[in-house]
């Protein structure tokens, strides 16, 4: 019985289909039939994000090697990176980071991958996106951080993690709300009460090294000085007396 063979656009959406669901067999299959790599439905989806927003190691890693762009957008300006970090893919993650993917991508509203994995609580991929240059500072178009919204959705070892790593707790997004105001309106005392200590310790310990910083400027005009004295001292052949 004769068969039509699928064009294309068929190949493609099955490809995406098949890494959907996890199918690595079928996304061998298609490419071998001659699907694209980086082909994309209507929202801009391709199946290496769908691998990666569903958890699929295997099929990330069978694309990645088959040719896939690792930082590839959809219409809203997601990637792959962002997928599987909002999910809590580590290892996803780890291989696409391991690709060269960028850790600072932005999508259509400027967040990034350290922005959904802090705002889901993803602790372990927090801590690797930090150790590989992610900004702890970034912020969306409406002014949040990471910090922000992991403070909102009440994951402190997350917004403990951010701000003993540079997160910076008094940042404030347009409205005006740091990450401390936002935690106690979302009901989050604990978390409000940490950053309000983390930030009043560290006030302290600026201003300690401002004094710090100030003696020894002193100490240094005070040496400067009394080089200066010495020598005029010894022009004139008499003994310098502090």
């Amino acid at each position: 019985m004769w068969h039509k063979k699928p064009s294309k656009e068929e190949l493609n959406a099955q490809l995406i289909e098949a890494a959907e669901a996890g199918n690595i067999e079928n996304v061998k299959k298609l490419l071998k039939q001659g699907a694209e790599v980086d082909a994309r439905d209507k929202d801009g989806w391709t199946a290496m994000m769908q691998a990666a927003w569903g958890g699929h190691l295997d099929i990330v890693q069978f694309i990645v090697e088959h040719g896939a762009e690792v930082d590839v957008r959809n219409k809203y300006g997601w990637t792959a990176m962002m997928w599987a970090a909002g999910n809590g893919h580590l290892n996803i993650v780890k291989l696409l980071v391991g690709k060269m993917a960028d850790v600072n991508a932005k999508d259509e509203e400027k967040m990034t991958a350290l922005i959904r994995t802090a705002l889901n609580g993803h602790l372990d991929v927090v801590k690797f996106l930090a150790e590989k240059r992610a900004d702890v500072n970034a912020k969306t178009s409406n002014g949040w951080t990471a910090t922000m919204y992991a403070a909102m959705w009440g994951h402190l070892d997350v917004v403990k993690f951010l701000t003993e790593h540079g997160a910076g707790p008094s940042i404030e997004n347009d409205r005006g709300k740091n990450a401390a105001m936002i935690a106690r309106e979302s009901g989050h005392k604990e978390i409000a009460d940490y950053l309000d200590s983390f930030t009043q310790q560290k006030k302290i310990i600026n201003s300690m090294r401002e004094d710090s910083e100030r003696l020894a400027l002193k100490s240094d005009i005070q040496k400067i000085l009394r080089t200066g004295q010495e020598y005029n001292a010894a022009r004139h052949g008499v003994s310098y007396v502090a």
